[in-house]
Order: C-alpha cells, then sequence, then structure tokens
C-alpha cells in the first residue's frame, strides 16, 4: 500500500487533516492563516506491506517552492521497486542494503543535476521499520522518535538530533565533497513501540509544548496500537499547533509496532527490566 501527499496540492490551512495508509496515520496541517501562514511546502511518502511486515515513510519540508519536496516525492516513487527488493530481504540485510541503494542514487551524478534545476530545498527524513528494528536516514532538521515506556523510564525520545542548514535542492547536502546526513538504527522494544516523524511546524509556534519530549510521548504514545487512538492523537496534536497560533506547516506521521514479548536486549546483570 502506498500513500504521497503534498501541501502545494493540498494544504490544509486552518484545519488539521488525518489520513490512513494501512496501520499508519498521517497528520497534515498548513498553519494558522490568522498567524499569516499561505502555504504547505511540506510532503509525506508512506509505502507499507499490505501484511504489515515492513513500512517505510518519508517526510520533507521545504522552503522557497516545495520543487524540492516533489523532486524527493518523484524520487521515492521511482525507488519503489528497490525498497520493496531490500525490504523483503532477510533483516541482517535489509537496512543496509536499503541505506546503500537510496544513497547511491541520491549521490549520483543525474540526481544531483536535478537537484540544480530547482528552486528551494527540501530537508528530508526518511524511515524503514521490519521485525524489531527501525532504520532511519536524515537530511536536515526533521525528527524521528522512538517512544516506548522503558526507553521514556531512561528520559529517551528522539532518535535523532535536528541538523540545521542541511538540505536536499538548489543548496544540495549531498554535494558537499563528503555528503552530510546522519542515519542510525534502534531495536524496539516489548510490546508496543509508537514510531513517529514530524517536521518543525509542531515544535516552532509559541509555547510549543511538544519541544519537552515527555509531552510529545504523552500525546502519541499507547500501550493499545489502534488506529483510531492513533489518527485521535494526531488531531488534537494538530489542533494543539492550531490553537498556538502555529504559521509554519506540520506535518506528522505516527505508527505503532507491538513486537510482543520479545523483550529487546538488557543488561547482562539483570534478568527483565521492570517499568
Amino acid at each position: 500500500m502506498k500513500f504521497i501527499w503534498t501541501g502545494h496540492q493540498h494544504p490544509h490551512l486552518d484545519v488539521p487533516h488525518i489520513d490512513q495508509c494501512g496501520h499508519v496515520v498521517l497528520g497534515c496541517y498548513g498553519g494558522n492563516s490568522a498567524a499569516g501562514a499561505k502555504k504547505n511546502e511540506d510532503s509525506a511518502f508512506i509505502f507499507t506491506d499490505e501484511n504489515a511486515e515492513w513500512t517505510f515513510t518519508a517526510i520533507c519540508d521545504a522552503h522557497n517552492s516545495s520543487e524540492s519536496a516533489l523532486l524527493l516525492i518523484d524520487f521515492f516513487e521511482q525507488q519503489t521497486e528497490a525498497i520493496i527488493a531490500n525490504l523483503e530481504k532477510p533483516i541482517s540485510e535489509a537496512f543496509i542494503d536499503l541505506e546503500s541503494s537510496i544513497l547511491k542514487e541520491l549521490l549520483s551524478d543525474e540526481f544531483k543535476e536535478k537537484c540544480k534545476t530547482v528552486q528551494g530545498e527540501t530537508a528530508v527524513l526518511m524511515c524503514a521499520q521490519k521485525g524489531t528494528f527501525v532504520w532511519w536516514l536524515s537530511i536536515g532538521d526533521n525528527l524521528i522518535y522512538l517512544l516506548h515506556p522503558q526507553l521514556a523510564t531512561m528520559g529517551q525520545y528522539a532518535l535523532n538530533q535536528r541538523h540545521f542548514y542541511e538540505w536536499i535542492g538548489e543548496v544540495n547536502s549531498l554535494a558537499l565533497p563528503i555528503p552530510a546526513y546522519s542515519r542510525g538504527i534502534s531495536e524496539l522494544r516489548k510490546g508496543s513501540n509508537t514510531i513517529v516523524l514530524l517536521t518543525d511546524g509542531v515544535l516552532e509556534f509559541e509555547d510549543s509544548p511538544y519541544v519537552e519530549s515527555q509531552v510529545l510521548y504523552d500525546a502519541c504514545h499507547s500501550e493499545k496500537p489502534d488506529i483510531l487512538i492513533q489518527k485521535q492523537a494526531l488531531q488534537n496534536l494538530l489542533q494543539t499547533v492550531h490553537n498556538g497560533m502555529g504559521r509554519d506547516s506540520a506535518t506528522v506521521i505516527s505508527f505503532s509496532v507491538n513486537v510482543g514479548d520479545y523483550r529487546g536486549a538488557i543488561p547482562s546483570n539483570q534478568s527483565e527490566i521492570v517499568i
């Protein structure tokens, strides 16, 4: 199953909008027009196996036109077959080969030339989940969170850090003498894990409560991976952005993965983690 949303076609100014692709929920909001919002240059790509064996998602946050975000959406469309082929491999190979395949194309001379033809640039965050692991690759300041009570107890929420002055497009961080990007792989934990990707519009409005990751955890994580609960969570989150006079576009992707009794790595001197 595949779902594509582009803010230039469907800006969702003033009214948060929730969509669904399989077990993945997408929340879109173009900003509060009373605060000066006039356009939405975000976009999102969701691609998931029908049996939820694997999930691939991406969000883009562009500026100075949506052309760079549209370039990335077209790129993900062209990579559909490669994404399927790599994520259907054994977990020991899937993420390594997926990352290699994506970077090979993004770093190609052909793609770099395409970047020179667009106006503006975009931050882009990609995420793939398969089995008990999640992989991500980021250029820019979008954020990905892995929400689970064991991790929250240790104060861990976000998997990455916001990297400013990194983009793909007219200004291209992947065209530097050494390409600039970040990526990682993390293990999921026993029970329900909530994975959240978001653009900076969720964080950058006056008195945004979501600057505190614990607040985002409370808003988005549920021990019951119910799709209706997830939809309501994103509706409430984006309504908070609207009520707070958020001017920037805010895009959120959320999905839950329940890995049952798989407990994940624990210290060698403990038999179980008690929360």
